[in-house]
C-alpha cells in the first residue's frame, strides 16, 4: 500500500508545476500604446468611416481611420438613424479607479443640418426624429445618458458627469469603456424643373485626431498605477486559479490512500 501512496503523491507534484505558473499577466498588454497611462488618460474616437467604429488612448491617427478625419451620413430625403458605438479596441488591460466625484467629460465636434425636432415645421413628423443622445458605458453598466440640445452647422458638445463612489472600479474584465452616439434626423429636400425647397439630413462627426476637439477625458485617479493595485487585478484568489480544485481533489485522494492503508495494516494485524 506505500507503492500507492507514492505514486498518488509523484502525480501530485507533476500537477502542482503547471498549475503554479497557470496564472496569465497581463503585462505584455498594458505595454500596449492604446492602453491607458499615468500621462494618457483621454480616450479618443476613430471609425473607417462607415461601419467599423472603435476608441482608444492613443492620440496617434490610425491608418484605417477615415481619410478626411469625419464620419457622416447624408440624405436628401428621408430619415438618417444614427446609432454608433466607439467601444475601447483593444479591450481595456487594467482595472481603473475613476476619482470620485471627478467628471467624465465628453467632447464632440458636430455637423447638423437637416430637422430633428417634432414640432410640426419641418420634415418631421409622428415623433419619427429624435435629438442627440449621448451615452457612456463601462461594459454592460450605463454610467451616464444624456440628451443634448443642438442647432444647425457646427458646434461643439460638451458633456459631463460626476463619478459616485458605486461606479468608480472599472474592473478591465467587466467595465470596457465605449461611448454611444444615437440621434434620428430627416432630410426634405425637393429640387423640380420649377421649384427648389426643403433641407437636407446631414450628420458628420469629426473624429479625433487631424485638431479636432472630439475626445473623452477620463477621471482616473493616480492610485490606479500602484502595483499592488494592478496585481490585485490580475492575481485570482485561491479558488479562482485554475486547477484550484483538482490539487484539492488529489489532496483528498492521497489522504484516502492514506487511510486505507491504516486500515488495512490494521486488519492484517487483527488476523
Amino acid at each position: 500500500m506505500r507503492g500507492r501512496v507514492l505514486v498518488v503523491l509523484m502525480c501530485a507534484l507533476m500537477l502542482s508545476v503547471p498549475l503554479q505558473g497557470g496564472v496569465v499577466s497581463a503585462d505584455g498588454a498594458a505595454d500596449d500604446p492604446r492602453q491607458p497611462t499615468e500621462n494618457q488618460t483621454e480616450l479618443f474616437l476613430y471609425s473607417n468611416g462607415q461601419s467599423t467604429h472603435w476608441s482608444h488612448f492613443n492620440a496617434t491617427v490610425p491608418d484605417n481611420n477615415a481619410q478626411d478625419g469625419v464620419l457622416t451620413e447624408q440624405k436628401d430625403n428621408g430619415l438618417i438613424d444614427i446609432d454608433y458605438r466607439f467601444s475601447m479596441n483593444p479591450t481595456l488591460a487594467k482595472r481603473l479607479n475613476m476619482t470620485v466625484d471627478g467628471e467624465v467629460r465628453v467632447i464632440l465636434n458636430l455637423y447638423l443640418d437637416g430637422d430633428w425636432t417634432n414640432d410640426g415645421n419641418g420634415a418631421c413628423s409622428n415623433n419619427e426624429c429624435e435629438g442627440l443622445n449621448v451615452t457612456v458605458w463601462a461594459g454592460a453598466t450605463e454610467v451616464t445618458r444624456q440628451y443634448q440640445a443642438t442647432s444647425q452647422g457646427w458646434q461643439t458638445i460638451n458633456i459631463n458627469h460626476r463619478i459616485t463612489e458605486e461606479l468608480s472600479l472599472w474592473d478591465s474584465a467587466q467595465a470596457n469603456p465605449s461611448i454611444q452616439i444615437q440621434m434620428k434626423l430627416k432630410g426634405n429636400y425637393e429640387e423640380t424643373l420649377f421649384v427648389t425647397q426643403g433641407d437636407p439630413a446631414n450628420f458628420t462627426l469629426s473624429l479625433s485626431g487631424n485638431e479636432s476637439d472630439t475626445r473623452v477625458i477620463m477621471p482616473i485617479d493616480e492610485s490606479t498605477w500602484a502595483t499592488d493595485f494592478q496585481v490585485n487585478e490580475t492575481m485570482p484568489a485561491n479558488e479562482d486559479q485554475p486547477g484550484f480544485l483538482l490539487v484539492t481533489a488529489v489532496g483528498a485522494v492521497m489522504m484516502a490512500a492514506v487511510y486505507r492503508n491504516r486500515s488495512e495494516d490494521g486488519e492484517d494485524s487483527i488476523e
